[in-house]
């Protein structure tokens, strides 16, 4: 019994510590009314969001269909994107630092074969690209409602540990 109570705080200590998988939504206003926007799922570390997965991307409302893929690092602010979202030669949306520069300019680019022929740079290539200076344009959201498993696991946990306590005492 006594070892029980010694590696029962260990686990807790062990669960507690554990980096959590988040829900985020984001959204990227262009200078000229194009909105990139979706969800995906990330683990917040030391301001970044990390092991990004799980993506849905909308420009201008419409979802991008596809097997999307995403790497990268994101940022609140966006001053330390450096990301990508992309479905095959068909869609790409990038976010980046500005390198050398990175609290004040990144570049944003958007590559969709379905936007306006006016953006096609050459053929079959239609290209939105922009300077990020920090303003009000990039949004990102947490949006987790629901606790972690975890949490209930460390609860149910913890009521067994008392209850057990309440137990020995009694039976003493």
């Amino acid at each position: 019994m006594k070892m029980l109570f010694q590696a029962v705080p260990l686990l807790f200590a062990l669960l507690s510590t554990a980096a959590q998988a988040n829900t985020y939504s984001f959204s990227f206003t262009f200078n000229i009314g194009i909105v990139v926007s979706g969800q995906f799922d990330g683990t917040p570390i030391d301001g970044l969001v990390t092991d990004l997965s799980n993506p849905s991307v909308f420009v201008d409302g419409v979802q991008k269909s596809g097997h999307l893929e995403i790497a990268g690092e994101v940022s609140s602010n966006g001053k330390r994107n450096n990301f990508y979202v992309g479905a095959g030669p068909d869609f790409v949306f990038q976010f980046y630092a500005g390198g050398a520069y990175p609290d004040y300019l990144s570049m944003v680019n958007l590559y969709d074969s379905s936007l306006d022929p006016k953006y096609q740079v050459i053929p079959d290539y239609y290209l939105l690209t922009q300077m990020y200076d920090n303003g009000n344009n990039w949004q990102l959201r947490d949006i987790n409602a629901v606790p972690e498993p975890e949490t209930y696991a460390m609860l149910v946990a913890g009521l067994g540990l008392v209850g057990a306590v309440t137990l020995r005492r009694k039976q003493l």
